[in-house]
């Protein structure tokens, strides 16, 4: 049987091997969170947690910020723009002539109900003209639905920008919504949403598996869930929540940010990037080249990396063996043992937790 040799990860990626064997595992735990005896309140508190470790890898406030679990990206996109605009007759929507299908077809039905959709106008390169789209936003518009990076040509919108751009137009018109599809950009590209009002995205673009996605929305956003009959972890959609496959999404996205950082560390050192494995914890570095550690915003704590475990940083003196692998330090190609002191930076003082800050 010949070689497969898979490139096509803007359609779905692998799924990472360590998100499957948990997943498999939390089959195991029996209970339903929607239950109110002990195996159905470990399921709910877990979930809470997924829900809470979620926000703070994406740089979001839990009191601004909730989540809601979906089957993937198409329902977020369709609970996002139906689910807003539900109890609405009419109103002006811009969107993009570069939208998944998942985000043109509820507007195309909703432009059939009465409401009115602009396509924004870009530039020659496809990115949005900002001051036409400041022009475009009325005060009848109700909703912006962007997608932060497009899923066939990889154009990637100034995101931030735009949000910058709609929170002064809020002024004049608090009814607006932005909302961004940000499905293939999480786990792919920097982006801040901090501010964002709706965000979906999906697991199996980020190593995840099939089946499992999520709109992420602030508490204040008002939305209608289509799916009723019953609370569930939010009212917005309703049935049993898969406690497996929300838990491979919390663990799917610590995978792809952790990768998006060291690959991001790489570029700037000059590495090549086939040295960067799928997890942090597989590769091999020289302390000496390990000046702070990378701060893991969950554990708490900064990490360094040796072979295929992790070496707790704590503030004591760290020794790493020699690099099992034999191809030394993937920074200096050293293959002597090391040691350092911890030393610790501004930041880390200050409790910095920012995924977005590698402190080497």
């Amino acid at each position: 049987m010949s070689r497969v040799i898979y490139l096509d990860y803007s359609a779905t990626t692998p799924v990472n091997e360590e998100v499957l064997n948990d997943f498999i595992e939390d089959n195991k735990i029996i209970g339903n969170a929607n239950s109110i005896h002990l195996l159905g309140r470990k399921c709910k508190d877990e979930i809470n947690k997924a829900s809470n470790d979620i926000l703070k890898l994406l740089g979001l406030s839990e009191d601004e910020y909730e989540v809601i679990y979906t089957s993937g990206s198409t329902e977020a996109n369709n609970l996002a723009i139906k689910g807003l605009l539900a109890k609405k007759s009419n109103g002006h929507i811009i969107t993009t002539s570069l939208e998944h299908s998942s985000v043109v077809a509820p507007l195309s039905t909703l432009q059939r109900k009465g409401f009115s959709v602009e396509f924004a106008k870009n530039n020659e390169n496809g990115l949005i003209d900002l001051l036409e789209l400041e022009k475009s936003i009325t005060d009848e518009t109700v909703l912006v639905s962007i997608a932060a990076v497009s899923s066939e040509i990889g154009i990637l919108q100034p995101i931030e920008e735009i949000n910058q751009l709609i929170n002064r137009k809020k002024r004049d018109n608090p009814n607006l919504i932005f909302h961004i599809d940000a499905t293939q950009a999480i786990g792919k590209t920097k982006i801040k949403l901090d501010g964002i009002d709706m965000i979906s995205f999906s697991g199996h673009k980020i190593y995840g598996l099939k089946g499992i996605g999520a709109l992420i929305k602030k508490k204040e956003v008002s939305i209608y869930g289509e799916i009723q009959g019953g609370k569930s972890t939010t009212k917005y959609r309703s049935g049993t929540p898969c406690h497996p496959l929300i838990m491979s999404l919390r663990n799917s996205l610590k995978i792809a940010l952790t990768n998006l950082q060291l690959e991001g560390f790489a570029s700037r050192r000059g590495i090549s990037p086939l040295k960067i494995l799928h997890f942090c914890c597989k590769i091999d570095w020289c302390v000496c080249c390990i000046k702070y550690g990378l701060k893991c915003r969950l554990e708490g704590r900064g990490i360094a990396l040796r072979g295929r475990r992790r070496v707790q940083w704590a503030g004591e003196i760290m020794h790493i063996s020699e690099c099992t692998t034999g191809t030394g330090c993937i920074v200096c190609g050293s293959r002597n043992n090391a040691e350092i002191a911890n030393q610790r930076d501004s930041n880390e003082k200050n409790g910095c937790d920012d995924w977005n800050n590698i402190l080497f």
